[in-house]
């Protein structure tokens, strides 16, 4: 499935998947809790965006990303990150975003399911090298949100 959003978007619909997949109670607790205790902080992160306004900016409805959900609940999933995502000034937030819709899923831990980055290089895919631990973003710039044109 292709989601078409507004350029410099790709963080915040992120952001809100993994919001959705909380309120929702759909994440894998299993993985989750071994992987990324800091699920509760990252969550109330994303509470920072207000649901209607910031899907509006991206230029989405909740029947997108509901939709997005109900295809990818419990399923093999593979999810991949273009070149372009690179372009973005706040690369690193973007891909951990990215990367923590990814972490919520449990794709890193089942047979044929995972992010892909095209051209990461060296990136861990957000965990930290020495615990195995998953990092989430703490903070991002709210801002960037107004930044994204209409059109």
């Amino acid at each position: 499935m292709h989601v078409n959003i507004k350029a410099d978007a790709d963080m915040f619909f992120a952001m809100m998947l993994s919001r959705f997949l909380y309120i929702y109670d759909s994440f894998d607790k299993d993985f989750v809790l071994k992987y990324a205790s800091q699920y509760e902080d990252y969550h109330e992160l994303t509470q920072s965006l207000r649901i209607v306004y910031t899907l509006k900016k991206i230029g989405l409805e909740l029947s997108h990303v509901e939709k997005v959900l109900e295809l990818v609940e419990d399923k093999k999933v593979m999810v991949i990150c273009g070149s372009g995502v690179k372009k973005h000034s706040n690369y690193d937030e973007v891909i951990q975003s990215i990367n923590a819709f990814g972490v919520m899923l449990g794709l890193f831990d089942k047979e044929g399911s995972g992010v892909i980055h095209v051209d990461k290089g060296n990136y861990t895919n957000g965990f930290d090298i020495e615990t195995g631990k998953f990092v989430f973003l703490e903070e991002f710039d709210l801002d960037m949100l107004e930044e994204i044109t209409e059109g």
